[in-house]
């Protein structure tokens, strides 16, 4: 029974494999990592195919940097920036597979295909198009140029090996609609991140089949919910445009204001901050840059990155707790300078009033909040060195304990997956001899990057690097 492969904008095969046809090179996933590896072993001359359990190829990758597609980064040094559970054999297959395939081949890779790349914030890297969509096209057509086909709606439910005295080695993947057979099997069907993009985890399932040995999966990259801590007084939500032009003498917290949930008030609110880490004291991670606050949680580029260290603290039953710098252009001494300094030119200000200029509005009553009710009620001139530095803490250490992390559905990467002491270092073949012919690739290993370009580079030296060591492997019959 022929299997039907289904056009994508015209630009897949027109021919169709049959049930029983013997592949050298089986792919299964159709995101950037199989695309990738099924490149890589076509260019070995290896008859090559890949299974894709969705309708689309790509739908993540369509997703990638706002869909724009932050290929990779120039600024590049593995050691401190990819995390596994291994180190140490993070660190042997790190090295080896980017020596193997680098940025500069990257590069190199899709300038061959025909895509013309852009350099943003000194070292992303983006189409010049601006367009996800241009990437994907042309894998596509160089997957088409190298006889490669692509069969959708085959989610595989088994693989299995089995022993051919004619073939020697050869693994059987079995669908819904029938099976294939190939001597080598890429799996590359990525994690459990995003799942309306194709990642269900399925990946994860068919490694435990096959007793590969996996690190619990966890959302990485992702959003974390916070609550408050020090929250010492009521405080309310204070506007710009509703602060009196003239301070009326004994004003305090406006009558009859309302106790509110007040990060949750922050929601839709994005500001500079730098965001440190802590767990029991050792810095975990921080960074600088855009924050964002939204309903349930502390959100934004900076956040993603430090939850890469959060989700596994907390995943281990750490307290870990959040330090924001929401003035990180100033020192502490250059703030209390600043607030002493402007509180001598009007001393009729209140602690809400003189914050106007530093902070948005939105955030001034969450400040105000974790100090005494005392002196955010005081006026400017009666404050002491002591208020100074004390409101000057505040800003400089805002601090908040991280409750949890959002789920898979909403996470870019997963940390955890399948462990890399299973791997090869030089192939990413499985190294048990029962799994001979076996490689793994992308976002279904445990091995996961910062935002910036880094996990998509993984995928595309770890595809290429499989698809390799998978090409030649099974065109010498080994």
């Amino acid at each position: 029974m022929a299997l039907k492969v289904l056009p994508w904008h015209g630009l897949l095969p027109k021919t169709v494999y049959r049930e029983g046809k013997m592949l050298d090179v089986l792919v299964i996933g159709c995101g950037a990592s199989g695309m990738m590896a099924a490149i890589s072993a076509a260019r070995t001359g290896a008859i090559t195919g890949i299974l894709e359990g969705g309708e689309k190829p790509g739908k993540k990758l369509l997703l990638t940097g706002n869909s724009r597609c932050n290929l990779t980064n120039l600024d590049f040094d593995p050691d401190h920036l990819y995390l596994s559970e291994d180190e140490e054999r993070r660190k042997k297959i790190t090295d080896s597979v980017f020596s193997q395939f680098s940025v500069t081949d990257t590069l190199n890779f899709f300038h061959g295909i025909g895509l013309q790349t852009m350099v943003e914030h000194r070292s992303y890297v983006y189409p010049s198009t601006g367009q996800s969509r241009s990437v994907l096209k042309l894998l596509l057509l160089e997957l088409r140029r190298l006889h490669v086909e692509i069969h959708f709606q085959e989610k595989v439910l088994s693989l299995r090996r089995r022993t051919s005295p004619q073939h020697g080695g050869i693994w059987l993947a079995e669908t819904e609609r029938g099976a294939f057979s190939a001597r080598s099997v890429i799996l590359a069907a990525g994690s459990s991140a995003s799942p309306l993009t194709g990642s269900d985890g399925s990946g994860y399932l068919l490694a435990r089949k096959l007793g590969l040995s996996l690190v619990e999966p966890l959302p990485s990259l992702t959003g974390i919910r916070c609550s408050l801590i020090g929250q010492k007084s009521r405080a309310v939500r204070v506007q710009a445009e509703s602060l009196p032009r003239k301070k009326k003498k004994g004003r305090g917290r406006q009558k009859g204001a309302e106790s509110m949930d007040l990060l949750s008030s922050l929601a839709g609110l994005r500001m500079n901050a730098k965001v440190s880490a802590f767990s029991a004291g050792r810095l975990l991670a921080e960074d600088s840059g855009q924050i964002q606050w939204t309903q349930s949680d502390l959100s934004g580029i900076v956040t993603f990155q430090v939850s890469q260290t959060v989700t596994r603290a907390l995943s281990r039953g750490q307290d870990v707790e959040l330090s924001l710098d929401l003035l990180p252009a100033l020192n502490r001494e250059e703030l209390s300078s600043s607030l002493r300094k402007l509180s001598s030119r009007n001393l009729d200000l209140t602690v809400e009033e003189l914050l106007l200029g530093f902070l948005p509005a939105l955030m001034i009553p969450v400040v105000l909040s974790t100090l005494p009710e005392s002196l955010s009620l005081r006026n400017s001139g009666s404050l002491t060195e002591a208020d100074f530095q004390s409101i000057s803490r505040a800003l400089k250490a805002l601090r908040l304990k991280a409750l949890s992390v959002r789920g898979f559905d909403s996470c870019q990467v997963c940390a955890g997956g399948v462990s890399l002491s299973e791997l090869n270092p030089l192939s990413l073949e499985a190294e048990r001899s029962a799994l001979q012919g076996l490689y793994l690739a992308g976002e279904l290993l445990d091995l996961d990057g910062p935002c910036g370009g880094y996990n998509l580079q993984w995928a595309w030296s770890s595809g290429w690097t499989a698809g390799k060591h998978a090409g030649i492997s099974a065109g010498s019959g080994d």
